[in-house]
């Protein structure tokens, strides 16, 4: 007589050659690469930085600001990046780490 063991061990093999058998058959689709986010240089960001003005009278901020970017993502509220960024606004003031926004507009790189 055959015991309940070795009928469920009989089983569990079946079922997991079967299995085994399934998956092998199956294909793997590719995986579509993801795309590169598009980020500004250091020079491109320096430069969009160095034309934020004052709306009301278009004076400019930071004509002399350095920007080195950090880690970027894509920004959530709207089309662009935001940017861990080491900013210096020029004129003898001190290196600050602050998060920068950026979007991309005809081809050139502005600071919102």
């Amino acid at each position: 007589m055959i015991s309940s063991q070795t009928i469920i061990t009989i089983a569990a093999l079946s079922i997991g050659f079967g299995a085994g058998y399934g998956v092998r058959g199956m294909s793997v689709e590719s995986v579509t690469a993801v795309p590169q986010l598009d980020v500004p240089t250091n020079e491109q960001a320096t430069a969009a930085m160095r034309k934020v003005s004052v709306a009301e009278t278009g004076k400019i901020l930071w004509p002399n600001a350095t920007v080195k970017l950090g880690q970027c993502n894509p920004f959530p509220n709207a089309a662009g990046v935001v940017c861990i960024a080491e900013f210096n606004g020029g004129n003898g003031g001190q290196i600050r780490t602050k998060q920068l926004q950026f979007a991309k507009i005809n081809n050139e790189w502005v600071a919102p």
